[in-house]
This record gives C-alpha cells, sequence and structure tokens, in this order.
C-alpha cells in the first residue's frame, strides 16, 4: 500500500448543556496511525485490517485480560466491544470513546466523498457519543432485530442450558440470585432468538419459560414448528417431565414434535466413558484422580518430543480447504493425528493446549496425544503406558473419525447413521471390556436411534430399497395407528433397545412382527421396570403434510442437524451478554444486539451504526 497521510485525530466535543458524563477512556491518536489510501480504495467503506501497519497499532484501551487497538474496531462489531473491555460499571463510557474514535474514522472518510462531490460545502460537525448513545443505539438495534424475529418462519427450535449467577436489579437494590439460563436457537437460519431463566431448573419450568419467552416475549408464532433439539439429559428428554414433553402437552402446542439429539455428546460421552474406566471418577471440572488425568491437565506442549510408532489413519485426509475451516481445537487434533501417521508433529509440538474441561472434550484428546509422543510417557510405569496406548488408539480410530463425519454431514437424518457408525469402530479398534463400556453407554444416550429418526434415516438413503422400506413402513403406521395416537395424544418418546450387531443402521432397533409392511408398528423399548415394554411406531412429525412418495425418487434432506453446537455458541454469548445488563429486558436487548452485529458485514459496520445512530447531521 502506498503511504498516505493518517486519518486527522478524532475530536471529542462536550457541549455546555450535555449532561452525559466524558469518557475516561480517550484513545491516544498519536500511537495509533490509521491510513486510508482513497486513490486505491472506495470512500464508501473503511480500509481493511491488512492495510493498518501492525507495528503502529498500539493499545488504545488496556485491561487487564486483554487489549484492544485500533485494528480491532475493524474487526468487531460496535456492540461487541464491550466484551473486550472492562466487566465493570464503566464499560459502557469506555465503549463511549473507542465507538467516538471509531465513528470519527468513518465519518471523515465519508466528509472527504462528499465534499469531493459537492454535496457539501464545509466540513460534518464533529461527534459527540456518550453512554447514552451507546445504550440507545444497542436499543435501537435490538428493536430491529425483534422486528425480524416476530416475522421468522420457525420450524425447529433447539436449546440448552447453562447455570450461573445473574445480577438484577429490584426494587432499586441489586440482587444475585442463581439462576439457570436457556439459551434457543431457531431453524431454518440456525439464528439464536433469545433466552430464558428458570430458578428450578426443572422441564416442566423449562418448557414454559421458553415458550413464554418465544411467543408472548418475541411474539414468535410457533404455528409451524415440527421438531426440537438439545441434549440427551433426563431434564430435557425425560418422556414424562421433561422439556421436550412438556412443550409438546402445551395446550398451543399439543401435538408430537420430531426430536434431534446431539450425536456429538453421543460420541463424547463415550470418550468419557473410556477415560474413566482407566484413570478412575473426575474429582470436578477438568480435575483428574489418576495418573495420567494428572499428566494431561500440565503443560505438555514444554515437553521434549521422543520417538514415537507410528498410527496409521483409518479414514481419508481431508483437504485443506475443510481443515482451514475447522475450529482451532478441532485443527489442532487432526495435526497430531496426521502427525503420528508420518512421524512429523514439528510444525505444532510447541502449540499451547486448551485447558481441560468435562465440555471439552476435544481439548482432552489433543492433550493425551501430546502425552504419548512426549517424553513423559516414557516415565510412566507400564501398566499407564498401556492405558495411554489405548487412549490414543480410541481417539485416533473411534472419537476423531465420527466427530468430523457428524460436522461434515449433520442432517438430522444422518443421525442413525452415524450412530451405527460409533458402533462399527468400536467394534474395530475396542477390547471386550471397552465393549462393554462404550454400548452402556450408548444404551443410555440412544435417543437418536428413536424409530422416527430411523425412519427419516431410511428415507434420506441412497439406496432406493431402503427408501422404499421407509415408504411403506410410514403408509402402514398411517393405516393403522388410531387416530387418537396421530392427533393430540402426545405418544412416549423412549429411547429404544439397542441391537448392536446390527449389520446396518435400520435393524438396530428390536422391533416386533414379521410382516414387512407391519414390523414398523411396535419396538421394544429399555427396561425400566426389569420387563421390556413396547412401545407404538409414529409417523415421523418433519413428515407431516407432505408426500412421502416423493422420496421414493430423491431422498429426503433436512437443513436441522443432529448436533447441538449452534446452540453451546448461544449458550456462550448469551452468558457473556447478561452480565452487562441488570434487568431481564435490558439483558435480552443486549443478547439481540450483539446477535445482530454478528450479522452485518463487519467492514459496513462503523458506517452503517454512523448513519443510523450516531450521525447528528450528514449534510445530504
Amino acid at each position: 500500500m502506498s503511504s498516505s497521510a493518517p486519518v486527522p485525530s478524532p475530536v471529542v466535543e462536550i457541549s455546555e448543556n450535555d449532561c452525559r458524563p466524558r469518557p475516561s477512556y480517550i484513545p491516544d491518536e498519536s500511537n495509533s496511525q490509521l491510513c486510508f489510501d482513497s486513490a486505491s480504495k472506495d470512500p464508501d467503506f473503511l480500509p481493511e485490517p491488512a492495510n493498518i501497519d501492525d507495528t503502529s497499532q498500539q493499545s488504545v484501551i488496556e485491561e487487564g485480560k486483554g487489549t484492544v487497538t485500533v485494528g480491532d474496531f475493524l474487526k468487531l462489531d460496535l456492540t461487541l466491544l464491550g466484551g473486550k473491555l472492562a466487566k465493570s460499571n464503566d464499560g459502557e463510557e469506555a465503549n463511549a470513546a473507542l465507538i467516538t474514535h471509531a465513528v470519527t474514522i468513518a465519518k471523515e472518510a465519508w466528509e472527504k466523498k462528499l465534499l469531493a462531490e459537492g454535496k457539501i460545502d464545509q466540513p460534518l460537525p464533529p461527534i459527540v457519543v456518550g453512554r447514552g448513545d451507546v445504550r440507545t443505539s444497542s436499543n435501537n438495534h435490538a428493536k430491529r432485530e425483534r422486528d425480524r424475529i416476530a416475522d421468522l418462519e420457525v420450524t425447529a427450535i433447539f436449546f440448552d442450558s447453562k447455570k450461573g449467577v445473574s445480577t438484577l436489579r429490584e426494587d432499586g437494590h441489586e440482587v444475585r440470585k442463581a439462576r439457570e439460563t436457556h439459551s434457543f436457537v431457531a431453524y431454518p437460519g440456525e439464528e439464536p432468538i433469545g433466552f430464558s431463566y428458570t430458578e428450578d431448573g426443572k422441564g416442566v419450568s423449562i418448557a414454559a419459560a421458553i415458550l413464554n419467552t418465544v411467543q408472548l416475549e418475541l411474539k414468535v408464532s410457533l404455528a409451524g414448528l415440527r421438531c426440537l433439539g438439545g441434549d440427551q439429559c433426563q431434564t430435557m428428554s425425560g418422556y414424562m417431565t421433561g422439556a421436550m414433553a412438556s412443550i409438546e402437552k402445551d395446550r398451543q402446542i399439543r401435538r408430537p414434535l420430531q426430536r434431534s439429539f446431539c450425536i456429538l455428546h453421543c460420541v463424547e460421552n463415550v470418550l468419557k466413558s473410556v477415560f474413566f474406566y482407566y484413570d478412575g471418577e473426575a474429582g470436578g471440572p477438568g480435575v483428574y484422580q489418576g495418573e495420567v488425568g494428572k499428566l494431561i491437565t500440565t503443560d505438555l506442549w514444554k515437553i521434549a518430543v521422543r520417538q514415537f510408532p507410528l498410527i496409521p489413519l483409518s479414514f481419508s485426509e481431508l483437504p485443506p480447504t475443510v481443515v482451514k475451516e475447522m475450529s482451532s481445537d478441532r485443527q489442532l487434533l487432526y495435526l497430531y493425528i496426521v502427525g503420528l501417521s508420518t512421524g512429523d508433529i514439528s510444525s505444532i509440538k510447541d502449540k499451547t493446549i486448551g485447558k481441560t474441561h468435562q465440555a471439552r472434550w476435544l481439548t482432552l484428546a489433543t492433550r493425551i496425544i501430546r502425552l504419548y509422543v512426549s517424553k513423559s510417557y516414557d516415565e510412566l510405569k507400564p501398566v499407564h503406558r498401556a492405558q495411554v496406548d489405548r487412549l490414543v488408539t480410541f481417539v485416533c480410530h473411534v472419537y476423531f473419525p465420527v466427530f468430523s463425519a457428524v460436522k461434515h454431514q449433520p442432517g438430522i437424518h444422518m443421525g442413525p447413521v452415524h450412530f451405527h457408525n460409533i458402533v462399527n469402530r468400536i467394534d474395530d479398534y475396542c477390547d471386550d471390556d471397552e465393549k462393554a463400556i462404550c454400548h452402556t453407554s450408548l444404551q443410555e444416550n440412544c435417543y437418536m436411534m428413536h424409530p422416527e429418526n430411523v425412519l427419516l434415516a431410511m428415507l434420506g438413503d441412497e439406496d432406493s430399497f431402503v427408501r422404499s422400506m421407509a415408504v411403506e413402513a410410514i403408509q402402514a403406521i398411517d393405516k393403522y395407528s388410531s387416530k387418537a395416537t396421530m392427533s393430540w395424544r402426545i405418544r412416549q418418546f423412549e429411547r429404544p433397545l439397542i441391537n448392536f450387531s446390527a449389520p446396518n443402521y435400520y435393524r438396530m432397533i428390536q422391533y416386533c412382527g414379521n410382516v414387512r409392511s407391519k414390523r414398523f408398528l411396535v419396538y421394544k423399548g429399555p427396561a425400566y421396570t426389569g420387563e421390556q415394554v413396547k412401545r407404538p411406531v409414529t409417523r415421523p412429525p418433519l413428515l407431516n403434510g407432505k408426500d412421502i412418495r416423493a422420496y421414493l425418487v430423491r431422498p429426503f434432506d433436512s437443513e436441522i442437524p443432529c448436533h447441538s453446537q449452534a446452540v453451546e455458541r448461544a449458550v456462550a454469548t448469551t452468558h457473556g451478554c447478561v452480565k452487562k445488563r441488570k434487568t431481564e429486558k435490558g439483558q435480552m436487548d443486549n443478547l439481540l444486539s450483539t446477535v445482530a452485529a454478528r450479522k452485518e458485514p463487519t467492514r459496513r459496520v462503523l458506517k452503517k451504526r454512523y448513519f443510523q445512530d450516531f450521525a447528528h447531521s450528514t449534510g445530504s
């Protein structure tokens, strides 16, 4: 980029009648030169981050947990800048100073263009941004997002929960409350649309809170709702008082809904079961009691690498474009597994690995491999070395291949296929003790193998014969099932009894009956009371109103996923947003504003916000 004069220093003016507090954090423009090349750039846009000299990106605001630089203005949305600043009450004041500096840059770029075009004959007035402006802008953005959400045609809602402590203002006093926050994501579009609170964390309370928030506060119509999704804990999946069952029984819903359960949780629970079998139960989040567990929590990347035996890949190497799009944790694990097959990990051996936590099994898997290739492995006792060998085998041949397959083919109709893939890999690479442990874990988390989901998978199968079997089964269900079962009366959604020796996924459920067209009508459920129960198979709710004969020609496909990572990301976003407001409405507005800002092209954010919220006069 050719050298050009820096943008003039921003001016922060406070009028005599302006009672807003002056920002206490004023950017030091002498340490943050930002150049704008008007000859090679359209002034409609802000300069790309790459056009900023890295050596001149000095700190604008320093805070105990991080630093915000001028380059961050072009990478972060305005409503997200607060996440990089102090979490104290003066966070909005710091935001005001940053936004003053940022929108001044945007204003000057437009000012230059308008002067050149003759639309104005004098510079635009200086910008004043106070704490009130920041909140007003966020609230305006939230209002626009509420209006957009109210028009959504929601076909599926995924939700997840997180316990925490939030500060609320009640009767003029600030009160800290232990609550459970429930975030939800709508499909199509994979859009976070809000959150709700409960204090007891029971399934019935969760269902009521979600429906009240979605229908009453956000005014979203659920007339087209056909699917619910989440994890497989009893609070969510319980067939009597679970959150999903309670939503189905609500008087405004009162119909069966398709249920999608996270397959990634299945494979993570299997890894957890095998790890605890060798290392013992955890003493807390990220705290392990065994010899192997204590070692993997250390800074393994600082330990020298030994000569280790190669472990060949059990899957095809992924294209570089796919690897580049992976998350940093998943990418690092993949590179370690490839390094085990080639014997070369020199490019990644010094990379820092994330902390261990029982909600982050990718980092635990990576740490297991890093221990295997380090010299600390040679110092272990033979029994512990054998444990590490078995764990590395499981990570390389079972955990990661299934994890990647789910991310590559995430549709809800692929859930049973991935479940069968887990079972096949366990049979191929695990010993008898490990198989018994894994099968127990899979039986407890086999909700995705419910016949309704298996029928969807069969309709999405590439084999036309399998699709024809599914069509015949659904036609038999429609013919022989009672009207009461198919209308307002909600079926009991229970996990089926799994046949782990089945040759394919649609034979893993133990059905009752021998006639081809009727064998899908009843299946065997697990033994809750010492006896196997039998449950009727119902038509997949996602197919209601559709002509299933069309799937004889083309396979079924759906945007609804078989994993819940999108809602897990929404939980993290929600948890950060609720800390910045002290009323429930303010917390919801902050979340919606953040979600809306993330959808905007970051190069246009400052310019758009300038004209919508901060500009006093554009002169055009």
